[in-house]
């Protein structure tokens, strides 16, 4: 079973990327060791630095119905320099 979900998008990574890191959504119950195992496996990189956030759950309104967006788990990773991950 894999850990990572995809490479998150936001305006915030896109700067990220400025400082050679990356943000990746993982799986709730994923922990550094195993996150930093597996980029370091998928990608060929070294991994210097890895921060996990849990991002809260959102409430939101379409019309007239409500709802809740779901929350997830995000990881900040920081690779060593001169190092890139190509994204598809």
């Amino acid at each position: 079973m894999t850990l990572i979900k995809r490479i998150y998008i936001s305006e915030k990574a896109t700067k990220a990327k400025n400082f050679n890191q990356y943000v990746f959504e993982v799986e709730r119950n994923a922990v550094r060791p195993e996150i930093k195992k597996e980029i370091q496996k998928k990608y060929n990189v070294h991994v210097i630095k890895i921060n996990v956030l849990n991002m809260p759950s959102k409430s939101i309104t379409v019309g007239r119905h409500e709802g809740t967006k779901a929350g997830f788990r995000k990881a900040m990773v920081t690779l060593k320099a001169g190092e890139t991950i190509a994204e598809s």
